[in-house]
């Protein structure tokens, strides 16, 4: 079994949400742990303030939100948990996770915008810096289980926890392991040359790391080097092959997604439309 705790799946009762919440249902049946659905009802204080009767719209929000939950997860061949909390949502999703010892994290995207460009919302964009368990940030209807997943790779730790718990959490599929290279030594306009000596060098490193990391040859999985940004590079592959979900290591205050949200982070994951698994590296 990939999961030992339960799924916390985190919405805001919107439509775009119901799309992570097929794929967190599905996942707690196939993995067969329990789903706990949360939802957070953050006042903004300007809003108690201009209105009097904040509290009574406040109770009224959460007996609908209640309702809600109950008519969507009804009939699920799930155990369900449904909570409602008030509160700053990033604490109290943290609160949650932690209090009912969830393994994985399920959320949607804040907002879709024109051409199909998805923009993380603040909350999901700070779980990201903040979680300390998996976050599986889902865009795609669920129509069956992955097929393909890519793990993005620089052969640190972090990326070693990430290929290590899409491998448990997404076992039947085909992954690949990638990496991508845009400078070397200081020299920032490459020959062919050297970048093919690069890309040998690397699918060596690469072949290493993957029997390290799960002890199995290194045929298990398929290798892809590329010369370039992975701001651009990644993007491409995942629409090349159409794949569904992309895992992302962090380690740190310095991860590819905790190094600044509003740099190289922020950018893959506005430009990755699929879904993303963010793996946090453990403590040693």
């Amino acid at each position: 079994m990939a999961l030992n705790g339960p799924i916390l799946l985190i919405t805001d009762l919107s439509a775009r949400c119901d799309r992570a919440m097929d794929r967190a249902i599905a996942l707690a049946k196939d993995n067969g742990v329990s789903l706990v659905a949360l939802h957070v009802m953050d006042t903004p204080w300007l809003t108690r303030l201009a209105k009097p009767d904040w509290q009574r719209q406040q109770q009224d929000h959460m007996e609908q939100a209640q309702v809600r939950l109950q008519h969507d997860l009804a009939d699920q061949a799930v155990d369900v948990e449904l909570q409602i909390e008030k509160g700053n949502p990033v604490e109290v999703i943290e609160q949650v996770a932690t209090a009912k010892q969830c393994s994985l994290i399920v959320s949607g995207t804040a907002r879709d915008e024109t051409l199909g460009r998805v923009v993380l919302g603040n909350t999901v964009e700070r779980l990201a810096r903040r979680v300390n368990i998996p976050l599986l940030i889902v865009r795609h209807r669920p129509h069956a289980p992955y097929t393909d997943v890519i793990v993005a790779t620089d052969f640190s730790q972090g990326s070693a926890q990430a290929l290590t718990t899409a491998k448990q959490l997404f076992g039947d599929a085909s992954i690949t392991l990638y990496h991508a290279f845009n400078e070397l030594a200081g020299i920032y306009e490459l020959d062919q040359p050297t970048v093919d000596e690069q890309i040998k060098t690397l699918e060596q490193q690469a072949q290493r790391f993957v029997q390290t990391t799960l002890n199995a040859q290194p045929a298990a999985l398929s290798v892809v080097i590329e010369h370039g940004l992975i701001t651009e590079t990644l993007p491409a592959r995942v629409a090349a092959q159409s794949v569904k979900v992309v895992a992302l290591g962090t380690h740190g205050a310095t991860g590819i997604v905790r190094m600044t949200m509003g740099s190289v982070a922020e950018t893959l994951l506005e430009k990755l439309y699929c879904d993303v698994l963010i793996v946090p590296q453990a403590a040693a």
